[in-house]
């Protein structure tokens, strides 16, 4: 099931600035807050992309946000935002990668801006699939972050050092670990 490009559908704009604060964060009824984001894929050669972390630019990630207010209604939307201020990527989003993935947070910041009661601290990760279109040479956050692409065996390591499990669950549930 694949989608038009991400120029056209979604009401997915480029923008020249990554939109920051949780002013406008979804959470979900249970209180999870609620993110979105992608697994890049090159089909062509079984590559996935991987961004660095802003706070640990040794550390890799999968492009990925909160969703905002005026995303409620589609998070695909937030993924394919958060994939172009991420890492300067645009493509053709695919399918939606499974249920979504709780994970307890545990990082002091995000715990102190989570809105009352804080009896719920998760995060529900809604990751998509996306086809690898064209790598931008100047993006969003390009100064704050770095790009690898790796096959899916060094992604998960680079994932699992990251201490990253819910998006080794993501990159595992793609196109790229079916047979």
């Amino acid at each position: 099931m694949s989608e038009p490009t991400p120029e056209s559908n979604h009401n997915f704009k480029k923008t020249t600035t990554a939109r920051e604060g949780r002013e406008n964060q979804v959470y979900s009824e249970k209180g999870a807050r609620v993110v979105a984001g992608t697994v890049i894929v090159d089909s062509a050669n079984k590559k996935v992309l991987l961004v660095s972390s802003t706070s640990h630019r040794d550390k890799f990630i999968l492009p990925k946000g909160g969703v905002e207010k005026d995303e409620i209604n589609d998070y695909a939307a937030t993924a394919l935002r958060e994939t172009w201020e991420e890492a300067g990527v645009t493509g053709t989003l695919g399918i939606k990668l499974g249920p979504p993935i709780l994970k307890l947070i545990t990082h002091p910041k995000i715990l102190a801006e989570l809105p009352e009661p804080k009896a719920f601290p998760y995060t529900e990760f809604h990751f998509y699939e996306l086809e690898f279109g064209k790598l931008e040479p100047v993006w969003p956050e390009g100064d704050k972050r770095d790009r690898v692409w790796a096959d899916p065996e060094e992604a998960v390591r680079l994932l699992t050092k990251s201490d990253r499990p819910e998006m080794v669950e993501a990159l595992e549930r793609s196109s790229l670990f079916k047979a």
